[in-house]
């Protein structure tokens, strides 16, 4: 008779660390580089609409 029973020993599949920071990512989930792009331009735009939030929060509390 075979000493091996045919299962493994391992019953959980172990997770390997990440190598990289994109491995933190679901492939499905990433971005590619044009959108990372066209993101961070509409964050710079909104960066100069915003100039001072605290005063454009004040600006909608004062009008309720």
């Amino acid at each position: 008779m075979s000493a091996k029973s045919g299962k493994s020993k391992k019953s959980a599949k172990s997770a390997k660390p990440p190598k990289e920071m994109k491995d933190l990512v679901h492939k499905k989930d990433r971005l590619t580089y044009l959108e990372v792009i066209a993101y961070l331009i509409d964050l710079k735009e909104a960066d100069a609409r915003v100039t001072d939030p605290l005063k454009n929060i004040e600006e909608i509390f004062d009008k309720i």
